[in-house]
């Protein structure tokens, strides 16, 4: 994410950001060789299941979503175009069980309580939608709901993994 605005307000949230001290469950995981991930995405099971996560493909299943990358659980930096990743085998946060920020397509509906979709397929993998966005052909409903907390500014939004 670029910094675009100079002002003095703080955004809402980052993608893959804590939203709140609710009970949550965090684990390590390393990525799988080659793999590159940016906070906020959904991941799932790797090479390695219960060590590895790597980003969804088309054949994923709920039982293979693994969780959330967290941010802040590794240092990260911006590359010369604003793109923040994790790369090859690096440890990882993966958010199971919680509240955080995530990425969201554009054709998201987001309401509070609605049923969330991970996109396992295309330029979007990792990226969640509603279950019935339609664009997005190929996706997995997982157990999670949004919690009504949005900024589609930044393209992100708050779910809650139970």
């Amino acid at each position: 994410m670029r910094q675009t605005n100079y002002n003095y307000s703080i955004p809402l949230g980052v993608p893959g950001g804590i939203f709140d001290l609710s009970n949550k469950e965090i684990v390590t995981r390393l990525l799988d060789d080659g793999v590159e991930a940016s906070p906020g995405s959904g991941l799932v099971k790797g090479k390695q299941p219960g060590m590895t996560v790597t980003k969804p493909i088309s054949t994923a299943s709920v039982a293979d979503f693994e969780g959330v990358f967290v941010n802040g659980s590794k240092n990260l930096e911006n590359d010369q175009n604003g793109h923040v990743a994790a790369k090859g085998t690096d440890a990882l946060g993966i958010m199971r069980q919680g509240k955080i920020w995530v990425s969201i397509v554009d054709t998201a509906t987001i309401s509070y309580g609605k049923k969330v979709a991970i996109i396992t397929d295309g330029d979007n993998a990792g990226c969640f939608t509603d279950e019935v966005d339609a664009s997005e052909a190929t996706k997995v409903t997982i157990n999670a709901k949004f919690n009504g907390k949005v900024d589609k500014d930044n393209g992100i939004a708050v779910i809650e993994l139970k």
